[in-house]
């Protein structure tokens, strides 16, 4: 075991806290990591924060562990994971009520600042409906160990977080065209009414 200098990359993996209900990264040097546990980590779409990090170090991290080609600017920026809620103690980041143990609960992992100025990350809680608040487009299928959960409670997720919806705007768009259709008729009106003025004017 060494310090791991300042500017280093480094790599973290969450593990429980024995302190609070909530998960706290354990710290490896960017060799030790892949030597140990890399395997686990299978395309950069596993790392958190991945896009934050330095050019070169990105480009290190996707020689170890692969990249997502796919489409690696699909979803939210940030990991997002789904479980019951192991006690009453985890509040909800939404509306700061306590979530009740045995919920269903998601939990989002944001880069947070602790009491001695060092950057760690975390998992914020929140109940279902103040996460839709938050995150109205998300898709649950992104949603990290929705699998653990029962059956009904991951068709329950499917339903409420279904991703961007689009939006028809049919009955506008029909309003817009009569409207349309009608100036045009006025206008046509309006013409004639001249040209009869201008013919009467001829004539005189």
């Amino acid at each position: 075991r060494s310090i791991i200098s300042k500017d280093c990359l480094r790599m973290g993996k969450m593990i429980q806290s024995p302190s609070f209900d909530g998960k706290i990264p354990h710290w490896y040097h960017f060799r030790c990591f892949f030597a140990k546990i890399g395997r686990a980590c299978s395309s950069t779409s596993d790392i958190g924060s991945f896009n934050a990090l330095r050019w070169e170090d990105q480009q290190k991290i996707r020689t170890e562990a692969g990249s997502d080609e796919t489409d690696p600017d699909s979803g939210p920026s940030c990991r997002i994971q789904v479980e019951y809620a192991k006690s009453n103690r985890s509040e909800c980041r939404g509306c700061d009520e306590k979530i009740d143990k045995g919920l269903v609960r998601i939990g989002r992992l944001e880069e947070a600042e602790n009491g001695a100025g060092i950057m760690r990350s975390i998992l914020r809680w929140f109940h279902l409906e103040c996460f839709k608040e938050e995150e109205p487009d998300v898709d649950a299928r992104v949603f990290e160990r929705i699998g653990d959960l029962k059956k009904s409670d991951q068709e329950d997720l499917k339903e409420r977080f279904k991703g961007p919806q689009s939006k028809k705007g049919k009955g506008s768009k029909r309003k817009g065209s009569e409207g349309g259709s009608g100036g045009a008729k006025k206008a046509k009106v309006k013409e004639s009414a001249e040209e009869k003025i201008l013919r009467e004017q001829s004539e005189i």
